[in-house]
């Protein structure tokens, strides 16, 4: 948008944008407009040629350089005196709105505020009827009043809206437009507007909504130095619409299991969860893990101990730099003895999950619709399955059942692809769950999702998987751990 040449700041030429109802005689229309009705703000309704446009004849050429954008309705230069816009059909957003879609409609006039700023501009009013909902986004069926800023505005004034510093003819800021945004939020929330007689008195009616009532009255200061500017206005939006942190809650069990030949538990499991709030932004961090020492290796629990130590511990972002690091740990702890782990690990933030695996732990996803396995297995029978050489039927009787083809600790520098790693989102109400073998060797898969659905909460989960895995013969030590997302 240029700032000089062509752009007409006299604002004697505006008429008053509180002004109803203005007569506007018919004749001074172009040939061929028929005039309809008229709108607040020396604002008219006329149809030419089947169109319809909203018109006025006050000095708006800045308008016609604008950017294009989403929320303004394409202005034509009608003649010398007239400029015509493009009409728009929308509903008008009928107060009060709850206060979300509420803030989802300031947030759009923020970037279009944020816009003005860029090319030099300060909005100072708008007629808030001509603020419509449309099936993609807000519209403005009539064009709101903007200066430069540093300029002075003079002869407007609506009750509830207008900033003080107009009044007082102080030169318009930024802060300028998060008053009137502060107004127009204040009633949309509440059907009232604000009462701006001395300090900023706020209407009954507002939204029992923590901070809601803070950032009207920082908005509605009649000092300008101390409103929120454009772009921490939008910040705090974006706060307030940011769906709540996920609440997880976690259970877990192992078992050294039944077998009287297998004296040692050679499961490991390790988490650590982090639910903090910092100057108002809410952050969820969480790390698990499950390993299972490789049996018939020397020192399968000190590979598997180690292996979930590091992991958790570790202060990368990712879950895969983790896993390496974990490797690494495994080799140390081990020395020149060989051995290793098979290894399940997540790292979780907000919703978002990152897995990384290897071996034949695994991970499942459960849902109130069903259970779906997440990691592949690493091992000899589901390589034969994958070849066609072997039905799953069979696997689960295969004598090499148990043979595996890759662990953590199996090699001794980070190899492409040698790990399976996948990220996605966890939803409220589902469970991600983490395994050994001894879990789900014993557990029929079409059973799983029963067992965890009757359970009370992710302890009762853990406890019942265990339950079920000794059920079933118990052999081989098992582990299971629940991350639920309330």
């Amino acid at each position: 948008m240029p700032v000089s040449g062509g752009i007409s700041y006299d604002l004697d030429e505006q008429l008053d944008p509180t002004a109803d109802d203005l007569a506007y005689p018919e004749s001074s229309l172009p040939e061929g407009f028929e005039l309809l009705w008229t709108l607040p703000g020396g604002w008219f309704v006329a149809e030419h040629a089947g169109a319809r446009f909203t018109i006025s004849h006050q000095a708006h050429s800045v308008w016609e350089d604008f950017p294009p954008s989403a929320l303004l309705p394409r202005a034509h230069r009608i003649n010398d005196h007239l400029l015509g816009l493009e009409w728009t059909d929308g509903a008008p957003l009928d107060a009060p709105l709850p206060f979300k879609e509420a803030a989802r409609c300031l947030h759009e006039l923020v970037d279009f505020v944020l816009a003005l700023e860029h090319h030099g501009y300060g909005l100072v009013d708008l007629e808030p009827s001509s603020i419509l909902r449309t099936s993609e986004a807000l519209h403005l069926r009539t064009l709101p009043t903007v200066i430069p800023l540093g300029a002075t505005a003079d002869s407007i004034h609506r009750e509830g809206l207008t900033p003080p510093e107009i009044y007082t003819s102080q030169p318009v800021t930024p802060t300028t437009a998060t008053f009137v945004l502060g107004a127009l939020l204040t009633f949309w929330i509440s059907g009232r507007w604000p009462s701006l007689d001395q300090d900023p008195v706020l209407p009954a009616g507002l939204p029992v909504i923590p901070g809601v009532p803070h950032l009207l009255r920082r908005l509605l200061q009649h000092d300008p130095t101390l409103r929120p500017t454009p772009h921490q206005l939008r910040a705090e939006l974006c706060a307030f619409l940011r769906p709540p942190a996920p609440r997880y809650s976690i259970g877990v069990a192992t078992t050294v299991g039944l077998n009287p030949e297998r004296p040692l538990n050679e499961d490991a499991y390790a988490y650590s969860h982090q639910d903090a709030t910092f100057h108002e932004a809410a952050g969820v961090r969480l790390v698990a893990c499950v390993a299972d020492g490789i049996g018939g290796l020397e020192a399968g629990d000190e590979a598997s101990g180690a292996a979930t130590r590091s992991f958790v511990e570790s202060t990368s972002e990712q879950a895969e730099e983790r896993f390496w690091q974990a490797n690494a740990a495994v080799h140390t702890a081990l020395g020149s003895r060989p051995g290793g782990c098979t290894f399940t690990g997540v790292v979780i933030n907000g919703t978002t999950v990152q897995l990384v695996h290897v071996g034949d732990t695994r991970a499942y996803r459960v849902t109130p619709r069903g259970c779906e396995q997440l990691t592949p297995d690493h091992s000899l029978v589901e390589l034969l399955i994958r070849q066609g050489a072997l039905t799953a039927e069979h696997a689960a009787h295969h004598p090499q059942r148990n043979a595996i083809l890759r662990s953590l600790g199996g090699v001794t520098e980070r190899t492409p692809e040698y790990c399976f790693t996948s990220e996605f989102k966890l939803a409220p109400g589902e469970c991600l769950v983490l395994m050994s073998d001894g879990v789900w060797g014993g557990i029929p898969a079409q059973h799983l999702w029963r067992i965890m659905t009757e359970a009370q909460d992710a302890i009762a989960m853990a406890d019942a998987l265990i339950a079920a895995a000794l059920s079933s013969g118990g052999a081989d030590n098992a582990t299971a751990l629940i991350v639920h997302c309330g």
